[in-house]
């Protein structure tokens, strides 16, 4: 059986491939916005998800939930993973500015070549857009589809990233077929 850590590998390396990238401290609203937006580029290109987190619609945009315990759990407020503190703490850094650091690198063997052109992808498009343009940017049609502070449909995510008819069927099955754990992310 995975351990919790085990099952969220692809969301760790997303978020140290991005501040890998960054080489600097990233804002965590900047950092989980570019997931999104990565998230995104995945469901429309190929009806698939990047990770395995689930988004919930907060007020300034979407928030990988995982992402967001993982940075909970190292400042003491989730005790729902802290027996990994000290595994999370080797990966990343909190700031006293609300931005996180990277204290070791991604390891590509946990992210596809496709999850790697989204991630490089969402970085230059987002990187340098401020709070205010990426909190519009992410208040898109499966934001505003969602009740506040609940989980947003992956289907709806999808058709805002104007996934195909095609696509769009395919992630049906594909989310169906994972609920019944007929297959993993790794099919």
């Amino acid at each position: 059986m995975k351990s919790i850590i085990e099952e969220h590998l692809v969301i760790l390396h997303s978020l140290l491939f991005l501040l890998n990238r960054a080489e600097k401290p990233i804002g965590r609203h900047k950092l989980f916005k570019m997931m999104y937006f990565a998230e995104k580029k995945s469901l429309a290109t190929y009806g698939r998800p990047l990770t395995t987190d689930r988004y919930v619609a907060m007020k300034y945009g979407p928030v990988p939930s995982i992402a967001y315990r993982f940075i909970q759990t190292l400042e003491g407020n989730d005790n729902y993973m802290s027996d990994y503190i000290p595994f999370l703490s080797s990966h990343l850094e909190l700031m006293n500015d609300h931005k996180v650091s990277a204290k070791s690198h991604y390891d590509p063997d946990e992210l596809s070549q496709s999850d790697i052109q989204f991630l490089e992808e969402s970085f230059d498009e987002n990187y340098h857009l401020s709070f205010t343009e990426l909190t519009e940017k992410s208040h898109d049609l499966a934001w505003n589809s969602a009740d506040k502070n609940t989980n947003m449909s992956t289907y709806e995510i999808a058709k805002a990233a104007g996934a195909t008819d095609d696509t769009i069927s395919y992630l049906l099955e594909f989310l169906e077929l994972q609920k019944s754990s007929l297959i993993t992310r790794a099919s």
